[in-house]
């Protein structure tokens, strides 16, 4: 018996097989599109990965400056003392415990206050008290706690 050849191939899948390119020729191509994405990648890389390098000092048992975080000694047992000296105190469980309450009434306290604030300046009639007040609340947010307290100081106390 002969075995039939298929000849039916999948133009999909001949144009996918013609069109090949290597990484760098597609890269020379579409150069715009690699820049686009490789700024915000280098942001993530240098802000919020680098950082997590210096978690290893809860790890470590003295940090040195001078041997680095690499050279420092490994905190005893499997680097884990520092974690164990923690736990050990007895007031670990209520400090945590201290510490998720006051993150969790932070959350659910502030969500509900700026949208009752939203409301409350979205009916207020004058528009020079809604922008003070707009200032006085968000101004922090975006300028510097030094430059406030700056300015703080020049208002309540002018020479």
């Amino acid at each position: 018996m002969k075995r039939e050849k298929n000849n039916n191939i999948n133009p999909e899948v001949a144009a996918l097989t013609l069109n090949k390119q290597t990484f760098a020729a597609k890269v020379t191509k579409h150069w715009q599109f690699y820049l686009i994405v490789a700024l915000p990648l280098l942001f993530f890389i240098i802000f919020r990965y680098y950082p997590m390098y210096g978690i290893l000092l809860a790890f470590k048992k003295r940090y040195s400056v001078s041997k680095g975080i690499w050279g420092s000694d490994w905190s005893q047992p499997y680097g884990l003392g520092q974690f164990i000296k923690f736990f050990s105190n007895p007031s670990a469980l209520r400090t945590m415990w201290n510490t998720f309450s006051i993150s969790m009434y932070a959350l659910f306290a502030s969500i509900p206050l700026a949208v009752i604030m939203a409301i409350c300046l979205n009916e207020c009639r004058s528009e020079k008290w809604k922008k003070t007040v707009q200032l006085v609340t968000y101004a922090p947010y975006f300028i510097s706690t030094v430059v406030m307290a700056i300015l703080s100081q020049g208002i309540h106390h002018p020479r």
